[in-house]
Parts: structure tokens; sequence; C-alpha cells
């Protein structure tokens, strides 16, 4: 499903594209992992719940997440994120934690 997922998104920014209402910074990045979804930071969905179900329903379909149309009526432009794909959230999070660099103190001879 993840190829029609793409094509399908390519097409709807496509068509968002068209509309001069729409803000060219203006974008949701939708997170697909191998148990979920996750949409901008927002919290992250299993497949189980309905409304993730909804979301990959209506992107294989061909239309617009029927969720976004509230905050975005003429459209908003979608960035997959796939780089998680074989990931299950969990270890997506692990990995992202154990990559964040380390801070250190500046030393100080004031």
């Amino acid at each position: 499903h993840i190829r029609v997922i793409e094509k399908n998104v390519k097409e709807l920014n496509t068509m968002v594209g068209e509309e001069s209402t729409v803000s060219q910074r203006e974008r949701e990045v939708l997170a697909l992992y191998k148990d979920g979804i996750s949409f901008n930071k927002r919290p992250f969905r299993p497949y189980s719940e309905k409304s993730a179900q909804l979301v990959i329903r209506d992107l294989i379909d061909g239309y617009f997440p029927q969720e976004l149309k509230k905050q975005y009526p003429e459209g908003v432009k979608i960035v997959l994120d796939l780089a998680k794909v074989d990931l299950s959230y969990g270890e997506a999070a692990s990995a992202a934690k154990a990559a964040k660099p380390k801070g250190q103190r500046l030393q100080s001879n004031i």
C-alpha cells in the first residue's frame, strides 16, 4: 500500500499546488511506522485506531484525509516521512534518542 499512498499523495499535492489560496509554506508531515502513523508531532496513533485507519483509507482511495479538512479546507501539502516505515514507533523513538548528540559544558576560566 505504500506505493499507492506515495502516488496518491503526489497527485493530491499537485492539486493543492494549483490552488492559489494555499500557502506554499503550509504542509503536514505524515510519518508512517510499522505499527501506526503520526502527523506533525501530533500523538502517535496505532493502525488499530479507527482514526489512523481512516487516514490510510482516504489516502489509498486518493482522497485528502478527512481529519485535515477542518484545519485546511483548501487542502495542504502532505510530506510523507517513510524513513521509519520499517520501525515501530517505539523503535524509532529509541533510535532518535540514541542519535541525539550529548551536550557538553564549556570550561570557563573566569
